[in-house]
């Protein structure tokens, strides 16, 4: 937990959804960007350790449920303990230590959550990277990140084909100039041995039988918890850096404000195929889900009058959440009509951990927002809405999206740490800051369509001392202050037959 050293505290609710448009830039005392200094805590416990401590060992922590390899696993918090600590210690055996980087190269299986709660537990900072990520993208990610342990599994699984991880890391590997000391391999059962390294890689199981439980171990409240890569699409990807102290706070405010949950409900995550999504809801009893716009999507493409869905009663089943993307109107009401519950679009980006703006339910507000919209800054984050000349628009009004993040949710990125006092301007190619006086934001215009990704500037992360962070995304807010993103400002997909918006791209119809 926490401990209570010098700690400030916010009344969400009294801030909670505060009107968007601001009719002067202010300047801002940057101390009050890092929250509970001199505090310290760990994550894994208050995820985990706490749980089973308080009598809720074998109530179930995660259900893991595999459409594609027709895999259903509940996990307790008793068993998620033993797993998490057992792991944390081979870490430790094999070298890694408080302010390592781990890289975990992993599919969506139990055993990558293991993996996260134990580079916490221990105070290794762990960098996600997407599974089945080609060998040149994962190489930049590997090469950035100079990780003391790679822990990846043999294969994936997609519906229609196996993915080699494991030929696809060593070709990344290939690549790099800072290789990692170990390499953990968790073998997916009944798919096939994988070729091991002598010296160099680990059989998780072999490991894991030798293991002890570990302990957790204190870290500071501004302790980098992981590093998680942006997409990179406008030139090499940024390493947004999350404090252990600001995104435990964030999450478990999100969990009840945003979301509506209470202790004992969960929500499920993933893109399983149309009839299959709906018997994890009922199946399950869910409550609340949250996915992506593509995904229903997806669901229409194959089921456009969700025949497959209406023989599951979806009779707990009360909201479901969307973002990784702009949800069109068309999608959104399409799943209000099908799943027959409030149906909630809103913004996340990798750079902010959570969401940005959000109707946030759980504070009373409507479930019924207008289509298109995203609902209302939530704590946290000053959003402005700007024209091309740096000044706030009015109402109704297309403009460029710039955040400042006032709860210390963007605190650094990797390779660049920042030193107290100061805060995050991530500027992609085409924006930058001044760095004394008042707080402005330059150059914000759009970029030339003609330009490829390729051709682009180097993106620029950027340390100063008052700035703010150009999300890259467009919007217009409407009189009640809701705020509804297009897709980013960047996102111009090249085809054969010219150039086409990812709205368009992804829709079925």
């Amino acid at each position: 937990m926490l401990k209570p050293a010098d700690r400030q505290h916010i009344d969400h609710r009294a801030a909670a959804q505060k009107p968007l448009l601001m009719a002067q830039i202010l300047p801002i005392d940057l101390k009050t960007l890092l929250r509970f200094v001199g505090g310290e805590l760990n994550i894994c416990y208050n995820a985990v350790d706490r749980h089973v401590e308080n009598g809720r060992g074998d109530q179930v922590a995660i259900i893991y449920d595999s459409p594609v390899t027709n895999t259903k696993e509940k996990i307790t918090y008793k068993e998620l303990l033993e797993q998490v600590s057992k792991l944390a210690d081979v870490m430790v055996r094999h070298g890694v230590k408080k302010g390592d980087r781990v890289v975990i190269y992993m599919p969506m299986i139990p055993q990558t959550v293991y993996c996260m709660l134990a580079c916490a537990r221990i105070g290794a900072i762990h960098s996600l990277i997407f599974g089945g990520f080609a060998s040149k993208e994962l190489s930049i990610r590997i090469d950035h990140a100079k990780p003391k342990l790679i822990v990846t599994a043999s294969f994936g699984v997609e519906p229609k084909r196996k993915v080699e991880y494991i030929s696809l890391l060593e070709g990344a590997l290939a690549r790099v100039q800072s290789k990692p000391d170990k390499v953990l391999i968790y073998k997916r059962p009944n798919l096939g041995d994988v070729p091991f390294t002598r010296g160099r890689d680990l059989d998780w199981e072999e490991e894991l039988a030798k293991a002890q439980y570990s302990k957790c171990v204190s870290v500071p409240s501004e302790h980098p918890l992981y590093i998680l890569y942006t997409s990179g699409t406008t030139g090499l990807p940024k390493g947004v850096v999350r404090p252990t102290g600001g995104c435990a706070v964030m999450l478990n405010w999100t969990m009840s404000a945003v979301y509506g949950l209470t202790p004992g409900e969960g929500k499920p995550v993933g893109t399983p195929d149309a009839g299959a999504y709906f018997r994890v809801l009922a199946e399950h009893e869910v409550t609340a889900a949250f996915t992506s716009p593509t995904a229903i999507r997806a669901i229409r493409q194959q089921d456009p009058e969700a025949a497959l869905g209406k023989q599951y009663s979806l009779k707990r089943f009360r909201t479901l959440f969307v973002a990784g993307e702009h949800c069109d109107v068309d999608t959104l009401e399409w799943s209000k009509k099908v799943f027959k519950v409030p149906v909630l679009d809103h913004w996340w980006q990798t750079e902010s951990g959570s969401a940005i703006t959000a109707s946030c339910i759980g504070l009373g507000n409507s479930t019924s927002p207008p289509p298109g919209q995203a609902g209302k800054p939530v704590p946290g984050y000053n959003v402005m809405i700007l024209d091309e000349n740096k000044e706030p628009v009015k109402a109704n009004t297309l403009g460029t999206i710039v955040v400042n993040s006032r709860e210390g949710q963007l605190i650094a990125a990797f390779g660049d740490m920042l030193s107290p006092g100061h805060c995050l301007l991530a500027t992609a190619s085409y924006g930058t800051a001044s760095s004394g006086g008042k707080e402005t934001v330059t150059d914000i215009a759009a970029p030339q369509a003609s330009v490829k990704p390729e051709r682009q500037p180097k993106p620029e992360v950027t340390p100063v001392q008052k700035g703010k962070y150009k999300t890259k995304s467009v919007c217009q807010v409407d009189d009640d202050g809701e705020v509804g993103p297009s897709p980013s400002v960047d996102s111009i997909i090249y085809a054969i037959c010219g150039r086409t918006s990812p709205d368009e791209q992804e829709s079925p119809y």
